[in-house]
């Protein structure tokens, strides 16, 4: 544990030192995103805080590893090899999400280029072994067939990478989420002892946090803020996809859907997943093209109720945060069907409730 405790120090450091830098040269290059009216921020703003994610995330996990099988080669060197594919998999994966994020940032890309690096990074991560082969008995799926295992993965990760992406509106959201995920993804890691995931998970924990607090709170001069954009948003939901789909995937050892360690992990993506498929339903019933941006999301009903984007921000990550706990506590008693139609209840109640509080402020 200690190993990850020092990852999280110096990926947490590092990009302290990093964001400072990133909007000085957003600020002399002039790479700021315009205000815009769907958009909530009214001054100039870089979209470039999630540049140093990746490369701080390969420094430090690169740079800690290779410590840890100096000191200690006995214990950890075959833990290392064991792993080595999954992670140069998930490596060449994130490399690629990246890379497309960032350009997007710089000069846009269609949407459909963009699906389609993410599916190029999907079918990393099911080249390295970690495709979704069981459901655990959710809606009578148990096993699923390694012909379906493919495209079932697939579709797994665009869905998680972009519901992540999409629910980056408001400061502090994406991250305040990627933060409680990220958090329960460390204790799985720890619980299991897997240590290239402990130190991945922590570096990912150490990145994000300062860049929430610099997103959330630190003002820059002239007023301009700094948001990770799609490069980090993007990346971040790529780990975040990977993250589950190892927690979710069974072993043979270890079945985390009969210790319910799978729900538990689902849970804290119910608020942006759940989100994604509301907002598709409503441009579908509403005639119009569900890969164009709107102001329908769960963050823009929450301020058109009333709440600032900062209450907003807060009020998501706790329901994100219930969910959690929710779900800790149904695993117990209930099986994997009824644990998620739980969870839809309460997100349909919690829309009911917000719905209410906006018709009441426009009537």
């Amino acid at each position: 544990m200690i190993y990850a405790i020092l990852i999280f120090v110096l990926s947490f450091l590092l990009t302290m030192l990093s964001l400072p830098q990133i909007l000085l040269v957003s600020y002399r290059k002039k790479l700021f995103d315009k205000p815009e009216a769907r958009k909530q921020h009214r001054t100039p703003s870089s979209r470039l805080g999630g540049f140093c994610f990746v490369p701080v995330l390969f420094f430090s996990v690169s740079l800690m590893g290779a410590v840890i099988i100096k000191l200690e080669p006995d214990t950890y060197l075959s833990t290392y090899t064991d792993s080595l594919s999954c992670i140069t998999f998930f490596a060449a994966g994130l490399i690629l999400v990246y890379m497309m994020g960032l350009l997007d940032d710089l000069v846009g890309l269609g949407y459909k280029r963009k699906f389609v690096v993410q599916i190029l990074g999907a079918l990393m991560l099911w080249l390295a072994g970690v495709g979704i082969n069981s459901l655990g008995g959710l809606f009578g799926i148990t096993d699923i067939p390694y012909w379906l295992s493919l495209p079932l993965t697939l579709l797994f990760v665009v869905y998680i990478t972009n519901a992540v992406n999409l629910i980056d509106g408001i400061d502090g959201l994406a991250s305040g989420l990627g933060i409680l995920a990220l958090a329960l993804f460390v204790v799985f890691s720890s619980l299991k002892f897997h240590l290239l995931n402990l130190l991945l998970f922590s570096s990912m924990l150490g990145i994000l946090l300062p860049f929430w607090y610099y997103n959330v709170y630190r003002r820059r001069r002239r007023n301009f803020k700094l948001f990770m954009g799609d490069g980090g948003s993007l990346s971040l939901g790529y780990v975040l996809a990977y993250g589950l789909l190892i927690y979710m995937h069974r072993y043979s050892q270890f079945d985390p859907w009969a210790s319910g360690q799978a729900l538990i992990g689902l849970a804290a993506f119910v608020v942006p997943c759940f989100d994604i498929v509301r907002v598709m339903l409503v441009r579908a019933r509403a005639g119009k093209s569900m890969f164009l941006p709107d102001r329908n999301h769960v963050h823009h009903k929450m301020m058109r109720a009333g709440f600032s984007p900062l209450c907003s921000m807060y009020l998501l990550v706790l329901l994100s945060l219930g969910f959690i706990l929710l779900n800790i506590l149904l695993v117990r008693f209930m099986s994997a069907t009824w644990v998620v139609i739980s969870d839809l209840v309460v997100w349909c109640l919690f829309h009911y409730l917000l719905n209410r509080r906006i018709h009441a402020r426009t009537a």
